[in-house]
């Protein structure tokens, strides 16, 4: 079994990508999967991806989205709220028969917001903030001081998610996008790094490819996975609740 460590991220109950990614792990022999977080949220199958999610992974940490399930979600935008309220409303356990229900509800609760390994940190968001900041390429223009921050909370290597947008931040101040890498491998170099996986059920790069991670010896590599988004976008269209732009986005990787 190879050596490498699967990471990924920001599923958001897209299981025909979930099943996509999972298969392509396989395939590499990867010998752990660690997630990010927000496996549910924005798509049609929360349960399922929360089953797949619990069985396949060694490690699983809580985003914004699983967090929503247990508060209000007053700071989510239309769409997303929408998509959450969905999601408690058929994943939330009864008083009576609650089984399987229950096991899942308790996993989510208990998520933890990190994990650290030696000199890597493990987070959502940020080492700033694990569960809501956004790290974006845009803040070295504007908000440089923020991920200066966030750098400096880095043990060495941090890996998170929750921009859906894949890329590796320097401590240089430079964003290196995995269209930019060979091979889309990125070496380690002696100075603090940050690694955004990019989103396995909802990229957001213009490119609709399922995206994460992994870890090798000396470097990360990004994969990007084809996988049936057509299927996703129609039972998300057929159900209720969604927006038809949580359909549509799908297919043009936004």
């Amino acid at each position: 079994m190879s050596d490498r460590i699967a990471v990924i991220s920001d599923i958001h109950s897209n299981l025909e990508a979930l099943h996509a990614v999972i298969d392509h792990i396989d395939a590499l022999g990867c010998r752990e999967i660690v997630c990010l977080g927000d496996i549910v949220g924005y798509g049609p199958d929360p349960e399922a991806c929360v089953d797949v999610t619990m069985e396949r992974c060694g490690v699983v940490l809580r985003g914004n989205h699983d967090d929503a399930l247990f508060r209000p979600v007053l700071d989510f935008n239309p769409v997303a709220r929408n998509a959450i309220n969905f999601t408690r409303k058929i994943m939330k356990p009864g008083l009576v028969r609650a089984g399987k229900k229950a096991k899942r509800w308790e996993f989510l609760r208990h998520l933890p917001l990190q994990h650290s390994r030696g000199d890597w940190l493990f987070v959502h968001a940020s080492p700033n903030d694990p569960l809501k900041e956004y790290l974006l390429k845009t803040d070295l223009l504007f908000c440089r001081e923020k991920i200066i921050e966030a750098l400096d909370r880095t043990p060495r290597i941090a890996f998170v998610g929750h921009t859906h947008i894949p890329g590796v931040f320097d401590e240089r101040l430079r964003f290196h996008e995995p269209r930019n890498l060979e091979d889309g491998f990125y070496p380690f170099e002696s100075g603090k790094t940050i690694v955004n996986v990019g989103s396995v059920g909802q990229p957001r790069d213009h490119d609709p490819r399922a995206c994460f991670v992994t870890i090798e010896s000396d470097g990360v590599r990004y994969h990007r996975v084809d996988y049936d988004f057509r299927t996703t976008q129609s039972k998300i269209l057929s159900n209720g609740p969604f927006d038809d732009f949580s359909a549509d986005r799908l297919g043009r990787g936004q």
